[in-house]
């Protein structure tokens, strides 16, 4: 079995609406070691004849699979509003005029 080039490499998200998940499938190495990193039960799919992983899958609830978020990580409180960093410049009499 040859290997799997990098324009072959794809990854499919399919969003399941009823039980809330998004499972996801890829056979590019480097999405798969980004599921890992951000905690994502990544569970090996096929492999090729000498034993190495060949293609991965995960299963995440799909708003982590929309933000591309980590499971572990409690969601940050939002400022409220109109104390964000946005300052407007003050005008100048000459852009009224």
């Amino acid at each position: 079995m040859p290997r799997t080039t990098r324009e072959k490499a794809e990854t499919t998200i399919t969003f399941t609406r009823h039980q809330g998940t998004a499972e996801c499938c890829t056979a590019d190495p480097t999405v798969a070691k980004r599921w890992e990193r951000v905690g994502w039960p990544v569970e090996v799919l096929g492999r090729y004849p000498g034993g190495e992983p060949r293609t991965w899958q995960t299963a995440v609830p799909w708003r982590a699979a929309v933000r591309f978020s980590r499971l572990d990580r409690p969601k940050r409180a939002r400022p409220a509003m109109g104390t964000g960093r946005f300052t407007p410049k003050a005008r100048s009499s000459e852009q009224s005029a």
